[in-house]
């Protein structure tokens, strides 16, 4: 059963063909967002595009169309080399592309004494050499250096050279239970709920503790939003 975008009955939803049951997916939530937009300007945010499978793009590729006209603006992330065909060429519409630049020695510094307390020039410069001003790669290049309390984040040390590498490192700092919750998360896939991850557990006669979950939470590893997980992808 589904709620009508009017929000005044309810109806049994029919048995549709894929492409038919596409148009009316399609129009419903352009409809909805229409209905949104007439009470006041709406901005629809998706991250991650580069994730999206064709139906999720098929989908945006019509509300820019059917929405061209109202207040409704549609932002969207995406990486560079992406294989999605976007942002869309619309006459309809007002497309902009903004390609971000790596950052500065001063954007790394700035967003370095954001994530760590204090840090010395030379641990700056090994930051942004290292991570070649991507924002991601500085984020847990930080992580990882401030992951060891017992030393000092900011004092110079070895980084690694790769994301690839770094992520590896990261995984090495964590305890027993918190990896082993890492490895049953990656079995069930980006997300899902608490309760899942639990029954996974002790389906292989594993302890779960929702602390160490929290945990990996604090760590930047997994986000966890109510009954709900969801691996960090940015």
């Amino acid at each position: 059963r589904y709620i009508s975008v009017t929000g005044v009955q309810t109806c049994a939803l029919p048995i549709f063909d894929a492409a038919t049951a596409r148009s009316v997916v399609h129009d419903a939530i352009s409809t909805m967002l229409e209905l949104r937009s007439a009470r006041g300007p709406v901005v629809l945010c998706i991250d991650d595009l580069h994730w999206a499978d064709q139906d999720l793009v098929d989908l945006l590729h019509h509300l820019v169309e059917s929405l061209a006209r109202h207040d409704l603006a549609l932002v969207t992330t995406t990486r560079p080399g992406s294989d999605v065909e976007w942002p869309p060429t619309s006459e309809r519409a007002h497309v902009v592309s903004i390609a971000l630049q790596p950052l500065t020695r001063s954007g790394t510094e700035q967003l370095a004494r954001a994530l760590l307390d204090e840090p010395n020039e030379q641990f700056v410069g090994a930051l942004h050499d290292r991570s070649g001003g991507n924002p991601l790669f500085l984020i847990e290049l930080a992580a990882f250096a401030g992951a060891n309390t017992s030393t000092d984040p900011t004092a110079p040390r070895e980084l690694p050279d790769s994301l690839r590498t770094l992520i590896a490192a990261r995984l090495d700092q964590l305890t027993a239970e918190q990896r082993q919750i890492i490895e049953n998360a990656a079995v069930l896939g980006t997300s899902g709920r608490v309760t899942a991850l639990e029954q996974f557990a002790s389906g292989l006669g594993q302890t779960f503790q929702r602390d160490t979950l929290l945990a990996l939470d604090d760590l930047g590893l997994i986000d966890v939003v109510g009954s709900r997980w969801e691996f960090c992808s940015d």
